[in-house]
């Protein structure tokens, strides 16, 4: 398990990558609450898919595991501090635009992950910043073959504040 392993390493790696990766799991946990929402799948079965750690863990998955519709789920997730502010940004009748709110909530994360020294956190930020890249070129590539107009509309921006991300701040900004 990789979180387990990271959790052993200790220190400041302990600390950025358990919020990463709690993160990614709690954004796993509702997309498989959202894709299963009028499928066949059982609330036990989709309790099993869920992961065992995460800022939603155990409570909130309980919850996911019973909601019926979108806002259901909104509710359980609107209970996590941490999740409620992209909720907020979130219009009701909006769910397509979670997906977005969801990357530049990671973006965000990752790209703090470089205002600390000394982890191995930065590796996995690095990848995943790269990761949205390839997600905004295929965007604005998908744009330019259609032939649209309005190609920031879809690219999920990369903003740093701090001095220690400056050199990967340029590399990664992309549409805005």
């Amino acid at each position: 398990d990789f979180a387990a392993f990271c959790n052993k390493l200790g220190g400041t790696t302990a600390e950025v990558m358990s919020d990463l990766l709690a993160f990614e799991a709690d954004r796993r946990a509702l997309n498989i609450t959202l894709n299963s929402i009028g499928t066949e799948l059982t609330r036990d079965d989709r309790k099993k898919l869920y992961s065992n750690f995460g800022l939603l863990y155990p409570h909130g998955h309980n919850e996911l595991s019973i909601a019926e519709d979108f806002d259901q789920i909104r509710a359980a997730m609107e209970k996590v501090p941490a999740y409620a502010n992209v909720f907020l940004k979130l219009g009701y009748g909006e769910a397509q635009m979670l997906d977005k709110l969801l990357y530049e909530e990671e973006v965000k994360r990752c790209c703090a992950c470089f205002e600390q020294q000394f982890h191995y956190g930065v590796f996995y930020a690095y990848m995943k910043l790269r990761e949205q890249e390839i997600r905004n070129i295929m965007w604005v590539s998908e744009c330019v073959a259609q032939v649209r107009r309005g190609l920031g509309a879809g690219v999920v921006g990369f903003k740093a504040g701090g001095a220690g991300f400056r050199a990967c701040k340029a590399g990664f900004r992309a549409g805005r």
